[in-house]
């Protein structure tokens, strides 16, 4: 089982638009693991920690 970490979710649910290649390269990587449909885990810290970088 993968564990996510803040630094992927905010690559999947954060779009900036005018991002770098290596950006939209980890966006994109971040995607396609979220969304293969394998299991995956999510710590509550990391799930805090997306709120908290999520509202700044």
């Amino acid at each position: 089982m993968i564990g996510l970490d803040t630094h992927i979710l905010a690559r999947y649910f954060v779009d900036e638009g005018s991002a770098d290649a290596a950006t939209r390269s980890q966006r994109l990587a971040a995607r396609e693991l979220v969304e293969s449909g394998q299991p995956l885990y999510l710590p509550k810290t990391v799930a805090l920690e997306l709120e908290w970088v999520l509202r700044s």
